[in-house]
């Protein structure tokens, strides 16, 4: 059977976004902002897409961290947000992923990463954590369609850069709303389920779930043995 291309969102998929925890303690003297500070970073990012505008992920990452402080009386000062930005280029991969990797590659899968953030930092990402030769191609909706996931038009970009048909591609994520994405412009998609998620029982679902990677790799190899 032939394989398809797989396709890896990179922000808590296969990057451990708790690496940034210290960094936001230090401006809102508590650990629990990390949750807020992504989804607001997710929420803002479609409404730009849904209101016609663009602006890169950096900006938008910067402009939510300078919003919540304002609405707790704090401040981002320069420092805060030269070490935010160096944190968030050296994240660690999850236990599993490394692994799981290996063995996807083995077994003969191509595989290619799409991200909301420019590519120069995906690639830098990719390569601190060690696992950029996994990938044969970085995709970035900022190179081309600059219309953030889940947008359509970004997953139907990366299978016209790749000359394939959407459904020889199979998204791997850990966010519902990416996989609803991906569904809808006719890719696949499999759903990892990092610790605080879970899939969206509305709409359609994704074809393969697994725990982490290590698991997902064995489902996805047996889905497609030969």
């Amino acid at each position: 059977m032939n394989k398809p291309v797989l396709v890896f969102d990179i922000a808590e998929t296969i990057l451990d976004l708790q690496g940034l925890t210290p960094v936001l303690e230090r401006i809102f003297d508590h650990t629990t902002i990390l949750r807020t500070w992504f989804d607001e970073v997710i929420l803002y990012s479609q409404a730009l897409s849904i209101t016609g505008n663009y602006a890169d992920a950096g900006r938008v990452g910067v402009a939510v961290l300078e919003m919540l402080a304002r609405t707790r009386g704090r401040t981002v000062s320069a420092a805060h947000l030269a070490m935010f930005k160096q944190t968030a280029c050296s994240l660690q991969p999850y236990p599993d992923v490394k692994s799981g990797l290996a063995r996807l590659q083995l077994n003969g899968f191509d595989m290619v990463t799409l991200s909301n953030n420019p590519r120069a930092t995906c690639e830098t990402q990719l390569t601190y954590a060690g696992i950029r030769p996994f990938f044969k191609h970085v995709f970035s909706i900022d190179d081309v369609v600059r219309r953030y996931k889940p947008a359509p038009e970004s997953y139907l970009a990366v299978a016209k850069a790749l000359d394939a048909s959407p459904a020889n591609l199979w998204l791997i994520t850990c966010h519902a709303f990416d996989a609803m994405g991906a569904k809808s412009a006719g890719l696949h998609a499999a759903f990892i389920e990092r610790p605080g998620k879970a899939s969206f029982m509305v709409g359609e679902q994704p074809d393969l779930m697994g725990d982490d990677l290590d698991e997902l790799s064995h489902l996805l190899i047996n889905q497609f043995a030969s």
